[in-house]
């Protein structure tokens, strides 16, 4: 059973929140600062920004930059372009060859088309790596071959992280 994978980038949500702030204090700043200097303009009002030549195209520049972002926030929250599709039972196979070991946090296999397998184990901090990849190598690749249906020489990519404590 292969189910559709919606992923999203564990930081582009948050690059994206951060550029859109940066953008939003930077233009506030701007207008306090430009009232400031102007006193005879009220806060906001668009002919303190736009008395300078300049001004329109730092505006524009920012506008399509705040675009450009918004636009790959969106592209990377939908998952468009992103590889594979989750494979449950290499998944269900995979957690019942690292089911004693302590410390596996989070695995995963997807099928990337007829190309790869891609298993994916993350660790939390003072896990036995020796014994998880140990265990990787000579049990859970040739399972979860078998329960994707691919013969013993189809490749796997497999990825061993470990966060941080």
């Amino acid at each position: 059973m292969q189910v559709a994978e919606k992923m999203r980038t564990p930081y582009g949500d948050r690059l994206g929140l951060a550029v859109v702030g940066v953008v939003l204090v930077t233009g506030g700043n701007y207008v306090l600062f430009a009232s400031d200097a102007r006193a005879e303009y009220k806060i906001g009002e668009l002919a303190a920004f736009t008395a300078h030549p300049w001004a329109r195209s730092i505006a524009a520049a920012l506008v399509v930059l705040l675009v450009s972002v918004a636009a790959r926030w969106l592209v990377c929250s939908l998952g468009l372009g992103k590889d594979g599709v989750r494979h449950g039972y290499g998944t269900a196979t995979l957690a019942i060859a690292l089911k004693d070991l302590p410390g596996v946090d989070k695995i995963s296999v997807r099928a990337v088309g007829e190309e790869q397998l891609r298993v994916s184990v993350r660790c939390l901090p003072g896990a036995p790596l020796d014994e998880v990849v140990s265990r990787v190598d000579t049990e859970a690749v040739s399972r979860v071959r078998g329960a994707a249906g691919r013969d013993p020489l189809f490749p796997v990519l497999v990825t061993l992280h470990v966060r941080r404590g």
